[in-house]
């Protein structure tokens, strides 16, 4: 199964698709999660803003406000984002 998911997420379509859905999974926790206390809502709403910002331009843009005023947090953003793509290339 792992494999089959590490071949598939090469595939960039199937990488946009899955990056959208994912996303879209994590704005509806994260409104459950503002209103229900077992959930951490504005950890899976700040999920979703990354997952979903290249696909929204207000949320890009206001990443990259972010990311200008926040170096450190880029730094984070690459680390994981790195490690995401050895994983895949693995």
């Amino acid at each position: 199964m792992l494999k089959y998911l590490k071949k598939k997420l090469k595939n960039s379509v199937f990488r946009h698709h899955a990056r959208i859905i994912l996303g879209i999974v994590f704005v509806f926790l994260g409104v459950l999660g503002l209103f229900l206390p077992i959930l951490q809502g504005l950890l899976n709403l700040t999920i979703a803003v990354w997952l979903l910002a290249p696909y929204i331009p207000f949320l890009n843009r206001s990443l990259q406000r972010l990311y200008k005023k926040y170096p450190k947090i880029y730094g984070y953003h690459l680390k994981i984002e790195n490690r995401f793509n050895k994983w895949i290339n693995s």
